[in-house]
C-alpha cells in the first residue's frame, strides 16, 4: 500500500501498546519518520524502538497525553 508518507513525520500516541506498535510498524514500512509516544511503559518502548531496523527514523518520547504541557514538551523534543 502507498499512503504517501515517505519522508513525512508522524506522531503515534500509545506506541508502547499493541495497537500503537502495530501502527508504528505499518507507518515505518511506508517510509515515515516516527515519533512514538509512551508513558506507563516508556522504558519498554525505548528498548523496542532501539531493536527495530528503522535507520534512525524513530524517536521515543515520554508524555502523558492527559497533560497538555507534557504533550507540548514531547512535540518540542520531536521538532528538535
Amino acid at each position: 500500500m502507498d499512503l504517501g508518507l515517505q519522508g513525512k513525520t508522524v506522531f503515534v500516541t500509545g506506541a508502547s501498546g499493541g495497537i500503537g506498535g502495530a501502527v508504528a510498524e505499518v507507518l515505518a514500512a511506508e517510509g515515515a519518520n516516527l515519533v512514538l509516544q509512551g508513558h506507563r511503559q516508556f522504558e519498554a518502548l525505548k528498548l523496542w524502538v532501539s531493536e527495530q531496523d528503522w535507520n534512525d527514523r524513530a524517536l521515543a518520547v515520554e508524555a502523558d497525553v492527559t497533560d497538555c504541557a507534557s504533550v507540548e514538551a514531547a512535540f518540542q523534543r520531536a521538532v528538535e
